[in-house]
């Protein structure tokens, strides 16, 4: 037994090695977590069980002589259950690839920041958006007088040409009012603050000019490019003025509720907004105002618009950490519950759920389009299961299980956006 000695000798060796080991193992624990370390135990296990299946395999070939056609060459069961990546390829659905954990509405489990840094950083892929057959409006499309764009609005204007131009007045909503403009370059919708726009008419530049409100923003509404987006195409520095691409159909007022929908166009009204929802939350952007009045027509494409109320993901998280209030400027009968109530809004920011206002609203939309009927946040909570069936009543019932789902009261009860595209 003269090998005994060498044997003893390395384990004596071995025990302070594996000593070592054990602490540096506890204080990773420690420091990092105990998350991290159960992580890194179950690493290096998987490993060492990979490289023994590995020398076992080479060891019983080499004993039995049996190694089989290209044998040496195959990647063990083990090798394709356990250490190959557990994700795989597979069409955008607004959510982390398949693999990952998922809550029971299909879209990732998150918190707070990790949920806004995944969500800023997804990119869904551009896609074909096919036109729809709208019926004929039952209102026509009216501009309302003529005014020829003076020089102190065209000059200050970035991004397109607008001298020249002659404008009338399309409709004035809450901030401002938009007006059509036709120049040598094309026909652009300009829109103005109601204080621009009075002094628009006079034919009067305003008494004071300064920084336009919209300067802030449009560094990234300028890159919002997508087939169900409105484009914006020009901004002023001096002014709050915005110029976007024009719409020739107007928006989607003029269709609802005033003509009867069908299940299928519907479905498709749907899908080209959410379209549109699914890139904003990509950029980590959350619209907070999704309405017919903000939903536009161009040659049977729908295009989300008016940017007034769009807001970083980021940027609410910072508001939810200084005050209580996350409140997002909405149109009453179209908000959701946490544009009313101010704990719940803080909760979902919390819990990294803001981009759920809009499926909330883009629900009060389908509804609309269905019964003519909204559903308004502040009615909604409290609301009996009984009383919102009977209010879905006269959805397609293809739809009205997935907008009971989007109509919750609670925004992480909710599906994501992509979740409500596959469903769709």
């Amino acid at each position: 037994m003269r090998f005994m000695p060498g044997i003893v000798d390395f384990g004596l060796l071995l025990v302070p090695l594996l000593g070592l080991l054990f602490f540096l193992l506890v204080l990773v624990i420690l420091v990092r977590g105990v998350s991290f370390g159960a992580r890194l135990v179950q690493g290096i296990a998987r490993a060492i069980s990979r490289d023994l299946a590995h020398h076992w395999g080479h060891i019983t070939r080499h004993w039995t002589g049996h190694h089989g056609h290209h044998s040496h060459h195959r990647r063990s069961r083990y090798y394709y259950t356990h250490t190959r990546p557990r994700y795989r390829a597979e069409p955008w659905s607004g959510g982390q690839p398949s693999g990952y954990p998922r809550s029971r509405t299909g879209a990732t489990r998150h918190t707070g920041a990790e949920a806004r840094a995944e969500t800023v950083s997804r990119r869904p892929p551009e896609e074909e958006v096919r036109p729809l057959s709208l019926p004929s409006p039952p209102l026509p499309l009216a501009c309302r007088g003529s005014l020829a764009l003076p020089t102190w609005v065209s000059g200050s204007v970035e991004g397109v040409n607008l001298d020249g131009a002659s404008c009338c007045l399309l409709g004035c909503g809450g901030w401002g009012c938009v007006y059509r403009c036709r120049s040598p370059d094309g026909v652009y919708a300009l829109k103005v603050s109601k204080g621009l726009s009075g002094a628009l008419e006079r034919g009067e530049p305003p008494p004071t000019i300064g920084e336009g409100p919209l300067t802030p923003e449009a560094s990234w509404l300028y890159r919002l490019v997508h087939p169900n987006l409105v484009r914006v195409v020009g901004y002023s520095r001096v002014l709050p003025v915005a110029v976007y691409e024009y719409a020739d159909g107007g928006s989607l007022r003029r269709w609802i509720p005033r003509a009867r929908l069908g299940g299928s166009l519907v479905r498709g009204i749907a899908l080209h907004v959410a379209s549109g929802l699914r890139f904003l939350h990509s950029r980590g952007l959350v619209h907070g105002d999704v309405k017919p009045e903000n939903v536009l027509v161009s040659s049977g494409v729908l295009k989300l618009g008016d940017y007034s109320s769009v807001r970083s993901l980021l940027e609410e998280a910072e508001r939810a950490s200084l005050g209580p209030s996350l409140r997002i400027h909405c149109t009453p009968g179209y908000c959701a519950p946490e544009q009313v109530y101010a704990d719940l809004a803080a909760r979902a920011s919390k819990l990294g759920y803001e981009d759920r206002v809009d499926v909330y609203q883009l629900g009060v939309l389908i509804l609309e389009a269905s019964t003519g009927k909204v559903l308004d946040g502040s009615r909604r909570v409290g609301m009996s299961r009984g009383e919102l069936d009977a209010l879905l009543g006269g959805v397609d019932p293809g739809l009205r299980g997935l907008v009971g789902e989007m109509l919750e009261a609670e925004p992480w009860s909710r599906p994501s956006i992509g979740e409500v595209i596959r469903r769709l």
